[in-house]
């Protein structure tokens, strides 16, 4: 077993409460500049502030990062070089956040796999996260949207109007489906807290309460954002929960979850919140719904395209002037394609390389919920684009490229 610093193992109430902020900001990613559309958040903030205090300390581990810092690097620089131009602030935030995350995943992945308590602490931080995502939005739903923008709390586009009566809430995230990936977190963070927390065991319906708020901040993040690739994501991450739980309690979980969430669109019009069907009809409208996955299908080629034809990426800002983020959108539709594009293939591959090389692990790490929920994810959207997934998919990925750091021994 590889040896570790004895002064890793002297876990501090300061880095506990870093750690737990740190799943707070990746949900909740606040925006540091009041006001400002592309401003750094406070999850870039902490993201620097955990590669700096997670440093990774096992040969394996360091490894894992440094290799990860230098394919990340030198994809930057060939890209500069075709680019034939210096990068800009908004290029070195974007970069800024591989690096960062390259280094904090494989130290958490270490303190992961140290003592379950820090992936508790980081999944109720996430937890939370979404807590206060969930009520930033229904304040800026409610007429708040200004005054959350002057502080920094909501995005300049935080009410998003589209065709056919689509009327879509967002704050922090600069889409509603990225607000609604972020808010459906909640799902797999439960999930996990249930895996691995003994606090939570409430008989044979292990940490049901959590789930239940899970499921509830789901649907209300739902009814605001209309964004469907998170829905779909948590049921499949509700299913590997399933399998990871293999009992016979977890038969029983579908049937009274879904009879909550029935009885939760009942109440909910008793306490003011008022259905419009209208909003929903277009999300699930058959010809739609063709129309999207055919359009997604276009550019999804057109992404992979670009990819090999600019192996080492296009950047951040050169890919922001050739491929708009909103208005006539033609993006990639795949967080592995938008890497590939905007960071380079050797970043991509290994990016995915690492998720199937964590799968067989992830039962064992309690984490299968968030592996399965994040790939979905990455399969529907462009979401390595922020600090938020960009750290979760790398942190997953390094569970894949570090292995077992201990074999069977767990403290």
């Amino acid at each position: 077993m590889p040896k570790m610093q004895q002064n890793f193992e002297l876990k501090t109430p300061v880095k506990d409460a870093l750690l737990f902020v740190f799943g707070v900001s990746i949900t909740t990613p606040w925006l540091l500049i009041p006001g400002q559309l592309q401003s750094p958040r406070l999850t870039d903030l902490m993201l620097i502030v955990m590669a700096a205090t997670a440093f990774p300390m096992t040969r394996r581990a360091q490894v894992v990062a440094m290799s990860g810092v230098a394919v990340i690097l030198v994809s930057w620089i060939l890209q500069m070089f075709a680019a034939e131009q210096w990068p800009d602030p908004a290029e070195i935030v974007f970069y800024g956040r591989w690096l960062a995350s390259a280094v904090a995943a494989a130290g958490l992945v270490e303190r992961f796999q140290t003592r379950d308590k820090t992936l508790r602490i980081f999944m109720s931080g996430v937890l939370a996260g979404v807590v206060l995502h969930v009520v930033s939005i229904f304040f800026a739903a409610a007429g708040l949207r200004d005054l959350l923008t002057a502080i920094g709390l909501a995005s300049p586009r935080a009410l998003v109007s589209w065709a056919a009566l689509q009327v879509r809430y967002t704050t922090v995230a600069e889409h509603p489906n990225l607000a609604m990936a972020l808010v459906g977190l909640a799902v797999p963070a439960a999930f996990c807290l249930s895996l691995t927390s003994r606090k939570l065991n409430y008989g044979p319906y292990r940490g049901l309460t959590v789930m239940l708020l899970a499921l509830f901040l789901l649907v209300a993040g739902f009814s605001f954002t209309l964004s469907r690739a998170a829905l779909l994501a948590g049921a499949m991450s509700f299913l590997f929960y399933l399998i990871a739980r293999r009992d016979k309690a977890a038969a029983a979980m579908p049937f009274l979850l879904v009879l909550v969430m029935t009885a939760s669109l009942l109440i909910a019009p008793a306490l003011g919140f008022e259905f419009d069907g209208t909003r929903y009809a277009s999300r699930i409208d058959p010809d739609r719904l063709a129309q999207n996955l055919a359009g997604r299908g276009e550019t999804s080629v057109q992404a992979l395209l670009s990819a090999f034809a600019r192996p080492f990426g296009m950047g951040w800002s050169a890919y922001l002037e050739s491929t708009p983020l909103f208005g006539v959108l033609r993006a990639s539709h795949n967080g592995y394609l938008f890497a590939a594009r905007t960071i380079g293939l050797p970043v991509a591959m290994l990016i995915l390389v690492g998720h199937l090389m964590s799968a067989p692990l992830s039962h064992k790490f309690r984490i299968s919920p968030l592996l399965v929920y994040c790939v979905a994810i990455m399969f529907a959207e462009d979401i390595t684009q922020g600090a938020s997934f960009t750290f979760l998919v790398t942190l997953l990925a390094a569970y894949g490229w570090i292995g077992d750091l201990h074999g069977d021994r767990r403290s």
